[in-house]
């Protein structure tokens, strides 16, 4: 996971990596990452972390049914639009 977070630095919002993973059982093997890129465009860092938390809050309910072997990583970016990427691990 810190691999991925690492290639996306450059768009990175100043912040600790795991206020943004939503919470998964640790003990299921991991077999994919739902990494959601939040454009915050030129918002002071604590604004930027607060609307990637309301998204992320928002959401919560829509990903109950996600099954424990999926990460959902929450990344906020200055210069990228919002999206969302799927990445399928071996």
């Amino acid at each position: 996971m810190d691999e991925i977070l690492e290639l996306h630095k450059r768009d990175e919002v100043e912040a600790e990596p795991d206020d943004f993973v939503t919470s998964r059982n640790d003990d299921a093997e991991l077999q994919g990452l739902i990494l959601f890129y939040i454009n915050v465009g030129q918002m002071p860092t604590q604004k930027a972390e607060s609307l990637t938390q309301r998204w992320k809050e928002k959401t919560e309910r829509a990903f109950r049914k996600l099954p424990e072997r999926y990460k959902i990583i929450w990344i906020p970016t200055r210069e990228s639009k919002t999206r969302v990427e799927f990445l399928q691990l071996p």
